[in-house]
């Protein structure tokens, strides 16, 4: 055990102390709605924020096929709007389990920015009815939603009032959330996310990232300890930008309604920027369009700026 918690009032819980929250004492088959066990991770880039969760997904996983024979379905999305379009896409494997591990790392409430766009206040509404946009996809069972963020106050409120938050380290807290958050889990339990932080970044140290400190809605705060990293047998990672959210470009300009699918907008504004400067090649442009809040991958942009030297004359 490390030295530091040998001097401090804190109890430290393995993850495995977690269980009877996430799974029920009957079999999940014998629900006829969707249950939900949400579950919120808060902390910087790098900090183990998906280590911790896909720990939880493989324990979990093993004790449902201990106790009720059967696997859960293993999700991991960037923001849910293309999870729930994936799980459309794939409706067969929602209908063979009864419990679904659904990690969102969400890129839409990730950063610094605390602007109220369209997308973010339609994840928001998604969120807070998700156990009906289930039923509706005709699941019933358990659905284990995992929401991860970097800011503590940019996290929905559904999130930030879930009976178990984690919180990874200290990084990204500004005054006003070092106030509230110290007094969540107290100063001993502060003071540690302190020691967290400062090893694992000032020190390189990626086994300190195995510790987090956890509040629960009753119990209080306690270090939840992974040990080390697993991940369950299976998972369905979901690609960024799956769902293909329409932009509303000329409402965000002048208030009107006009529309634009995403890879309509990337489009345009490639050959915009190539008109205005021709010698920016693919990675430069892919640079500056990421700057400036949008998301997608590496290939699919690609194509997308092949396609725009096409119309350009230059392919």
């Amino acid at each position: 055990m490390l030295s530091i918690l040998q001097t401090r009032n804190v109890e430290v819980r393995k993850i495995s102390r977690l269980e009877k929250y996430f799974v029920p004492p009957r079999s999940p088959e014998e629900f006829k709605v969707c249950r939900l066990r949400p579950f919120t991770l808060v902390g910087f880039m790098e900090m183990g924020k998906t280590t911790t969760e896909l720990k939880l997904m493989k324990d979990v996983s093993e004790v449902l096929y201990e106790r009720y024979r059967f696997e859960p379905l293993n999700l991991v999305s960037k923001n849910i709007l293309d999870a729930l379009k994936w799980l459309d896409d794939n409706k067969d494997l929602l209908r063979d389990t009864y419990y679904v591990n659904l990690f969102v790392d969400d890129v839409l409430f990730s950063g610094m920015s605390t602007e109220r766009t369209k997308n973010k206040r339609l994840a928001e509404k998604i969120y807070a009815n998700i156990r009906h946009e289930l039923e509706k996809r005709g699941f019933t069972g358990v659905l284990r939603l995992s929401f991860a963020g970097q800011r503590w106050r940019l996290i929905p409120p559904f999130f930030r009032n879930s009976p178990y938050v984690v919180f990874k380290d200290v990084i990204t807290h500004d005054r006003e959330e070092k106030y509230w958050i110290s007094k969540m889990v107290g100063r001993d339990y502060y003071d540690f996310l302190k020691y967290i932080s400062k090893k694992a970044f000032d020190n390189w140290d990626d086994e300190i990232k195995r510790y987090s400190v956890a509040r629960h809605f009753t119990d209080g705060p306690f270090i939840l300890d992974i040990e080390k990293p697993e991940k369950p047998k299976e998972i369905y990672e979901v690609p960024l930008g799956y769902a293909d959210i329409e932009v509303d470009v000329e409402e965000m300009l002048s208030g009107t309604k006009k529309k634009y699918s995403k890879k309509e907008l990337l489009l345009t504004s490639i050959l915009l920027i190539k008109k205005v400067n021709p010698g920016l090649g693919w990675k430069s442009i892919s640079n500056l369009l990421r700057d400036l809040g949008f998301s997608f991958g590496n290939e699919e942009f690609y194509e997308l700026y092949k396609k725009a030297l096409a119309v350009l004359g230059e392919g």
